[in-house]
């Protein structure tokens, strides 16, 4: 069981999977090669579609949790 409940808006499987990615941002942080920018991204095991969230993937985890519970 995972921590928290997902549905692929596209295909309706429940299967995902999720990883936090840091990037760079635009201007002097770019030229740096700063990864300054956090996102959490959630993707489809089945169709591969992804949903990315500007936030910790910890953070992310926190407010689907908190969404279930509401339902």
């Amino acid at each position: 069981m995972t921590a928290f409940e997902w549905v692929c808006p596209k295909c309706s499987t429940e299967e995902f999977g999720a990883t936090e990615m840091h990037v760079s941002g635009g201007g002097l942080a770019g030229h740096l090669g700063v990864n300054n920018q956090r996102f959490a991204a959630i993707s489809c095991t089945s169709c591969g579609y992804t949903e990315f969230y500007r936030m910790p993937l910890r953070r992310l985890t926190e407010v689907l949790r908190m969404a279930a519970q509401i339902r």
